[in-house]
């Protein structure tokens, strides 16, 4: 029995979003995209100049230089897989769902891994026009904590627990880049919700509300709606926030790899899926059965070349 395409590549695009549900607090840029294939959002260029009491006349006319942004779509191919017609006959459960199930989760995570990494990378945009120095990645801060375990697998050594001081460090920093106070989201790794929320104090009514499970959101705390998931960022111990450190995604972590939660405000980043289809060759004879397989377009992006409206909290070294 062949599988239905158009359920599956329903099914693809909706649990992108309801699988990683840190997804839907970001701007929708799909209809911006151009074939499926290519982001593409013009950018408007610098304000104009504010003078005060002007004397001298006429004043210089100035014209605001625009900008074509265009950022290609991350291609995730889940490779082909084989199902065997004996498998089909014999097994008393629906081999082909259960596989295709099983590859839509590995999809889903991966996509969400590849947004975080972006929303924290330096632009990506390609054909823009730069002058002076090269945009940082995402501004950072790091923990100030008691000492406990590395959180990622692979780390090894001490590292400092995330505080209620830092959430309100990270609210003090897009208060600088004049981000939006309403609506801002933390997805925090696990190890740092868990620093943060073992505090008898922390679970106080008068410093958290309610949770809202069914938008994701567990807690809020110092205006953030608090998100966890269980992979976030892995970022190379001497990333400071140029452009020339390491920032990671879905890698094995190095021993002296660090864990990061991300912080923003929806209004500064984008997500975008393009293009999903599903492939079968039916009763394939030289595989004795069915080949699967799906392809998928997707990526997120920040909203300013200067990287504002998205920052991290690192963990620290600790002896």
């Amino acid at each position: 029995m062949a599988i239905q395409k158009e359920i599956w590549i329903n099914d693809i695009v909706e649990a992108i979003y309801a699988n990683n549900k840190f997804l839907e607090f970001a701007e929708d840029a799909t209809s911006f995209l151009i074939n499926g294939k290519f982001l593409h959002i013009p950018q408007a260029g610098g304000a104009t100049d504010v003078e005060q009491d002007l004397t001298v006349f006429p004043v210089d006319a100035t014209e605001r230089t625009d900008l074509d942004l265009i950022l290609p779509l991350t291609n995730f191919y889940v490779k082909p897989v084989r199902i065997a017609k004996i498998d089909e006959y014999e097994l008393s459960f629906s081999k082909r769902n259960s596989v295709m199930s099983q590859n839509l989760a590995n999809l889903t995570d991966r996509v969400a891994l590849k947004v975080l990494f972006n929303w924290a990378a330096a632009s990506g945009f390609i054909n823009v026009a730069t002058t002076g120095a090269a945009s940082p990645f995402v501004r950072i801060s790091k923990t100030t904590g008691a000492a406990r375990a590395a959180e990622l697998a692979g780390s090894t050594g001490n590292r400092k627990t995330a505080l209620r001081q830092d959430i309100a460090r990270m609210a003090a920093m897009l208060d600088a880049q004049d981000v939006p106070q309403d609506g801002r989201v933390a997805l925090l790794t696990p190890q740092m919700y868990n620093d943060l929320f073992s505090d008898d104090v922390m679970l106080r009514r008068d410093v958290t509300n309610e949770a809202d499970l069914k938008a994701g959101v567990i807690n809020e705390l110092m205006g953030f709606k608090i998100m966890k998931r269980s992979r976030v960022l892995n970022i190379n111990a001497a990333y400071t926030g140029a452009k020339d450190m390491s920032l990671k995604t879905y890698t094995t972590a190095a021993a002296t790899d660090n864990a990061a939660s991300l912080f923003w405000h929806p209004s500064m980043v984008y997500k975008a899926v393009g293009e999903v289809d599903v492939f079968e060759r039916d009763n394939d004879p030289q595989f004795y059965g069915s080949i699967l397989s799906s392809l998928t377009r997707a990526t997120g992006i920040k909203k300013r070349l200067d990287n504002l409206g998205v920052v991290a909290l690192v963990e620290d070294t600790a002896a």
